[in-house]
């Protein structure tokens, strides 16, 4: 990322390579990066969700993370950003929210939520068991979820139904977006319908 603020951790990393090379309808959101992987990698449980989410959706994702390199301490175990890290960070997550232009992003766990309604001023209610809910701001709908990773571990039995319920409240967001555009586009047939009637 151009222009990286130089935090405590990337002075141990070159700069984040995150090149976009096209825009995406989703956007994925995870906490910070791990060594030597990709974000939300298939090679990790939590990538291998997302995966299985994208095929439910039918919709490939762009993945990020909040924080673009690794945290690690001393003994180099990843360990969790903390706020200094985030808020050097943010302005790197919202240049990607800018180039990729999403109609939706998926904020995985509370982590992201909280720091996401922090910077952007924003309230985002949370999931509720397996129910969802998307605020939309700026013309971009967030959507707040249970982070995979805790699915994994504590509700692994329940991973597909996660998977399901996620995908759904992905698609009602498409699906609420095809109905608004068709809407306005059936009234605004209308209302030329009715000036014309007008001056017959």
């Amino acid at each position: 990322m151009t222009n990286c603020i130089h935090c405590d951790i990337v002075e141990r990393y070159s700069n984040p390579d995150t090149k976009i090379s096209n825009t995406y309808d989703i956007l994925w959101v995870g906490i910070s990066a791990k060594i030597g992987e990709e974000p939300l990698s298939e090679t990790t449980n939590t990538g291998k969700l997302v995966k299985q989410i994208e095929a439910a959706c039918g919709k490939p994702g762009y993945k990020t993370n909040l924080v673009k390199c690794p945290p690690i301490d001393k003994n180099r175990k990843l360990r969790y950003p903390n706020q200094a890290e985030i808020d050097c960070c943010f302005k790197n997550l919202l240049a990607e929210i800018a180039e990729v232009k999403p109609k939706v992003v998926v904020l995985l766990g509370e982590k992201v939520c909280s720091a996401v309604e922090k910077k952007l001023n924003i309230k985002l209610k949370r999931w509720r068991g397996f129910e969802y809910f998307a605020t939309e701001y700026n013309g971009i709908w967030y959507l707040p979820v249970q982070h995979p990773s805790y699915i994994y571990v504590y509700k692994r039995k329940e991973a597909e139904k996660y998977v399901e319920k996620v995908a759904e409240a992905i698609g009602r967001i498409f699906v609420d977006d095809v109905c608004t555009i068709f809407n306005a586009v059936m009234n605004t047939t209308s209302e030329k319908v009715v000036k014309k009637n007008k001056k017959i």
